[in-house]
């Protein structure tokens, strides 16, 4: 996005994933930092990140559905001693590779739940 501008940043193919509005106001939000949808599928996932300069694509082959249900199962009764191990496998499969994407160390970056950007700038 330009400086001074509202219009969003040109992403190929986003009319699929999101409607013109959500993006504008994403691409508002992007002056906090990168926001960050997160998508697991049983194939794998994804993170579409959007950054004031554009979008950015990163495979997560790991997260898959079934992975992150273990994931889920195992914080819901996670025992002593057994919360580090399941962070770092988290951290090498999400984070990690998105935080690898995202140009110098941004100073805040955004989960957005798809639709609900307009809920994070109030």
């Amino acid at each position: 996005m330009r400086p001074g501008s509202s219009a969003p940043p040109a992403v190929s193919g986003a009319g699929s994933l999101a409607s013109d509005r959500m993006l504008a106001e994403a691409a508002r939000l992007t002056r906090h930092g990168p926001l960050v949808w997160l998508c697991a599928t049983t194939r794998g996932g994804v993170a579409f990140l959007l950054k004031a300069g554009g979008a950015v694509h990163v495979p997560l082959p790991a997260p898959t559905t079934e992975q992150v249900a273990t994931w889920t199962e195992q914080l819901t009764g996670v025992g002593p001693g057994r919360l580090a191990p399941i962070l770092r496998e988290m951290w090498s499969a999400v984070m990690g590779p998105v935080l690898d994407a995202c140009p110098g160390a941004p100073q805040q970056l955004i989960r957005a739940p798809v639709a609900c950007t307009s809920l994070m700038d109030r």
